[in-house]
């Protein structure tokens, strides 16, 4: 089944807006850069270092796991993601890497509620 509320970007202005924004979730895998969009859908965009990840099997793999949490997330955000693996990233412990993952989309949707509110 098709998840309706995630896409993947391919412009590179956006991409870069994305990635050079100052709006920032950390967490012990990931840092994710996020833009409101008015879309009401996320947009995303995954970063892989090549120097951190040199094999691009790897990097494919990351990717794909990173991609496959994204489109399993079911939760209507209205933004524009990048998902930046950083260098402790490891790829065995899918389950974790998945809650880690929705509870950092959890907490942007929380962020976004309270901009609302102010």
């Amino acid at each position: 089944m098709k998840n309706n509320f995630i896409e993947s970007i391919k412009e590179k202005k956006r991409i870069e807006l994305i990635y050079n924004s100052k709006k920032n979730i950390w967490t012990k895998n990931f840092k994710i850069s996020y833009l409101k969009n008015n879309d009401h859908k996320i947009f995303f965009v995954i970063f892989v270092n090549k120097k951190k990840f040199k094999l691009a099997v790897k990097r494919n793999k990351i990717k794909r796991q990173i991609r496959n949490i994204l489109f399993t997330y079911k939760k209507n955000l209205g933004f524009d993601i990048g998902v930046s693996i950083l260098p402790n990233y490891t790829t065995e412990n899918f389950a974790q890497i998945k809650t880690d993952l929705f509870n950092s989309l959890d907490i942007l949707k929380i962020k976004d509620k309270e901009e609302r509110q102010v």
